[in-house]
């Protein structure tokens, strides 16, 4: 005896039995809603305006916009690496929007798409804008406490070419290095971004060539990302010990009211001390020598007095061509130091 099994009927046909639907990778579920949210449309019209009115037909701009979101989702490092992937998962070429029956954009396709996307930054910043506030109705932690770090990005130009004009050396650190730290030279781009820490979101990037040191990026950052939400008042920002600068300090808490946490920087090797800011784990300013110095006593205005200490300075009292190698005294003014005397004593690795 056979088993008749009934098939399902729409409008009195009988419709084939295709089996039950194989579910969708997580990565597409993912990139899926995210394309649901984009707020891209001003975006997508600007594109399409420079459809051209003869010779091939173009690809999709909708589908070029969807592969190059794909490809930061998806954490593909190139435009080669996004073709292959396109090419490896029919899936993700259809969720995309490219044809099957067409083959792929070439490279150098990608590359020009890429090129028109930087002629419109404020409507790619709009688009992440527009995301960034929807997740901020759902999170409504969001934005407390923010992260502040750079990193390099390479670029394909060559250095000794000159193709590349705005781009530059910089230092980064990876396993490949042959050095003991780990350091190692790249030519290309300097990534600064803010980002939440609680759900790992970046909020807001600014970039720069890459031999652009880190430390001076932190004042206009936190104001681009305050300029672009409205709703955004950090409580704590994070950063290491490259942007452990006395202006970041200042800025972070006078000026935005955001607590500054900040790993210290070790003391200079060239004995420079209390110059570059370098203070003890107790919190305590430290003299040329190295050595904490004496609290001595504070005036009327809250002005603190220290001096270096009568003994225990490798440095006291020595000179050389009639010029002290140590700072006799020091006068600091907590109003003007959130180092030591603000909302958080500056004690050892934060």
């Amino acid at each position: 005896m056979v088993l008749q099994v009934a098939r399902p009927q729409i409008n009195g046909r009988v419709q084939p039995n295709t089996g039950c639907a194989r579910p969708q990778p997580p990565r597409l579920v993912e990139l899926r809603a995210i394309f649901k949210i984009l707020p891209d449309g001003p975006l997508l019209a600007r594109l399409r305006a420079y459809r051209p009115a003869a010779g091939r037909p173009s690809y999709p701009v909708r589908a070029m916009w969807r592969a190059h979101v794909a490809c930061y989702v998806l954490n593909l490092s190139n435009t080669n690496a996004l073709i292959r992937e396109l090419e490896d998962d029919p899936a993700l070429r259809r969720l995309c929007g490219f044809s099957p029956r067409r083959p792929l954009p070439h490279r150098r396709t990608f590359n020009r798409f890429i090129r028109r996307l930087s002629d419109h930054d404020d409507l790619v910043e709009a688009v992440f804008t527009g995301v960034v506030n929807e997740l901020k109705t759902l999170l409504p932690d969001m934005g407390e406490v923010v992260a502040i770090d750079g990193t390099m990005v390479s670029t394909h130009a060559d250095p000794r070419r000159d193709t590349d004009t705005e781009a530059g050396w910089g230092v980064s650190h990876s396993s490949r290095s042959r050095r003991s730290d780990g350091v190692v030279l790249e030519f290309g781009y300097k990534l600064h971004a803010l980002g939440d820490t609680a759900h790992d979101l970046p909020l807001a990037v600014t970039v720069t060539t890459g031999s652009r040191h880190d430390s001076p990026e932190l004042p206009p950052l936190v104001a681009k990302a305050k300029g672009m939400y409205d709703w955004l008042k950090p409580k704590v920002a994070v950063a290491d010990r490259g942007y452990d600068a006395a202006s970041n300090h200042q800025a972070l808490w006078f000026e935005h009211e955001i607590i500054p946490v900040i790993h210290m920087r070790k003391p200079s090797s060239r004995g420079d001390g209390l110059r570059q800011g370098v203070y003890t784990a107790q919190g305590e300013p430290t003299c040329t020598g190295g050595v904490a110095m004496e609290y001595v006593g504070t005036n009327k205005k809250g002005i603190r007095l220290y001096r270096c200490r009568a003994a225990g300075c490798p440095l006291k009292d020595t000179a050389s061509g009639g010029v002290r190698y140590c700072d006799g005294e020091y006068r600091l003014d907590p109003n003007d130091n959130i180092w030591l005397h603000g909302v958080i004593r500056r004690r050892g690795k934060q």
